[in-house]
């Protein structure tokens, strides 16, 4: 048999193998082939809620007050939140001690597998800083330096680091 005869009875088994594939076979490779459902929180948080439905629907009121902290920060993307706190102890046989404490947190984009920098600072020179920039964590310089900052976290529900 020549090499043309050959390689023509190849090409005619191959093509029949492609045109009698099996339904099951075809159903399979699109299954396998499709795009993948978006996360259960990416997909919670797209539904429409309107905010004036609030006081009259109970059932809109219970889901946007059962939101998750996951579902909240897909909603808000990125965003940047500050408070500062102020703290007093004080004794009869003492005088007072005050302290005040500031908190940064900046989300970038992505949601809960986004980048943030969060920052903890207090009157008293003391703080934290901790940020994740492609999905990796790592406490900042020039901050008290904290093993534990990156062992947490920002959400229970964010992906493992690698």
């Amino acid at each position: 048999m020549s090499r043309l005869k050959k390689s023509a009875f190849t090409l005619a088994v191959a093509l029949a193998a492609v045109g009698c594939s099996d339904p099951v076979d075809k159903a399979a490779k699109a299954r396998i082939f499709s795009p993948e459902d978006p996360p259960k929180v990416v997909a919670s948080a797209k539904e429409k809620l309107p905010p004036e439905d609030v006081a009259d629907n109970p059932q809109v009121a219970r889901r946007i007050l059962g939101m998750d902290a996951a579902e909240v920060t897909e909603r808000l993307g990125p965003h940047r939140y500050q408070a500062t706190l102020g703290y007093e102890w004080t004794s009869e046989a003492s005088i007072p001690v005050k302290l005040t404490e500031t908190r940064t947190f900046r989300a970038g984009p992505g949601g809960v597998s986004g980048d943030f920098h969060g920052v903890l600072e207090n009157s008293r020179d003391q703080g934290l800083e901790v940020m994740r920039v492609g999905g990796r964590c790592s406490p900042a310089t020039g901050m008290a330096p904290s093993a534990s900052a990156c062992a947490t976290e920002a959400w229970p529900s964010a992906p493992a680091r690698s």
